[in-house]
């Protein structure tokens, strides 16, 4: 799995933006729930559903 470089995707008045990344590679639930889970953990995520 391999992820895009990071941006800085605030808005100009400090408002979280939403971002849909294609994920591909999943091939069961334990899958997704990790991956939900490493996204939770990033700095910036408020919240993360796969």
């Amino acid at each position: 799995m391999t992820a895009p470089p990071r941006h800085d995707h605030s808005t100009p008045d400090g408002q979280a933006e939403r971002i849909d990344l294609p994920i591909t590679g999943m091939t069961c639930a334990a899958c997704a729930g990790r991956i939900e889970k490493s996204l939770n953990k990033a700095d910036g995520v408020r919240k993360a559903s796969v």
